[in-house]
């Protein structure tokens, strides 16, 4: 049943064998709705059963870089959704004494990558906080967009949610939401989503063209019923929409962090 919600960004089975039979290793993935894809089978790297297991997954530009027990060799498996997205890891089998994490004495010494400077989770998000987002302009010829993502980190048609997006051009600011149906019915009540899955409005012009090094600085701010934005210090929009609906807050384009920030965009009370 598990299978039937949400997608399945990385499977491994194993298959270990006490006689003469083949020992092997499955990996696969499944987008929502659809059979498992993409299946690669390999020599089972532990081979035998009743030894113990460690399992140490890297996340690369555009691949998983698997590694068992303290092999140096690893299993190169490209992802088909943003790692990001991994709410759950589930281990199921004739497995006991499963440990996660710092838990695992093996993985300890093994510190995490952390989200580059572009890209912020939101936690604890809360009436009166607000989203900071400020960085220096490095050039003109491309937009810079905000986006406040669910579930995601992508525009993508098929799974998870750009819940808000601001564009900003060399001469204005426009603003873009994007929704999945399924989450759409299940947020019904909050009257927040229409029927249409893309919308763009609420387009302001900026009080002056963008310059080469000059500092941007958005608002986010969160209120009882809605989000105000503000674009130094003046309001220009407003967003309905629940706190728990914005997981990550990508910024992409010539925007680059300043000095005295360890992000583009942090929450701020």
């Amino acid at each position: 049943k598990i299978n039937l919600v949400g997608d399945t960004l990385l499977k491994m089975k194993f298959q270990f064998s006490s006689e003469h039979g083949e020992s092997w290793l499955k990996i696969s993935n499944r987008p929502h709705g659809k059979d498992y894809i993409n299946e690669k089978k390999y020599g089972n790297p532990i081979g035998l059963s009743g030894i113990e297991l460690t399992v140490r997954i890297n996340v690369e530009e555009s691949y998983f870089k698997i590694y068992f027990n303290d092999g140096k060799t690893f299993i190169k498996y490209n992802y088909v959704a943003p790692p990001w997205m991994v709410n759950w890891i589930m281990v199921k089998g004739n497995i006991d004494n499963v440990k996660f994490g710092n838990d695992a004495k093996r993985c300890s010494k093994y510190i995490s990558k952390q989200l580059p400077t572009h890209i912020t989770k939101i936690k604890n998000l809360k009436e009166g906080k607000h989203v900071s987002v400020k960085g220096k302009v490095t050039k003109l010829d491309e937009n810079i967009l905000i986006n406040f993502y669910y579930g995601a980190l992508g525009w993508d048609e098929k799974r998870g949610i750009v819940v808000l997006q601001a564009k900003i051009t060399n001469q204005n600011i426009s603003f873009c939401k994007k929704f999945v149906s399924l989450i759409n019915s299940l947020l019904k009540p909050l009257k927040i989503f229409k029927k249409r899955n893309y919308i763009c409005d609420g387009v302001k012009n900026l009080p002056q063209k963008l310059e080469i090094g000059q500092i941007i600085n958005m608002v986010f701010l969160a209120t009882e019923t809605n989000f105000e934005i503000y674009y130094d210090d003046q309001e220009i929009y407003q967003f309905e929409l629940p706190f728990w609906a914005i997981q990550y807050v990508e910024v992409t384009g010539p925007l680059t962090n300043i000095e005295g920030r360890n992000k583009i965009a942090e929450i701020r009370n």
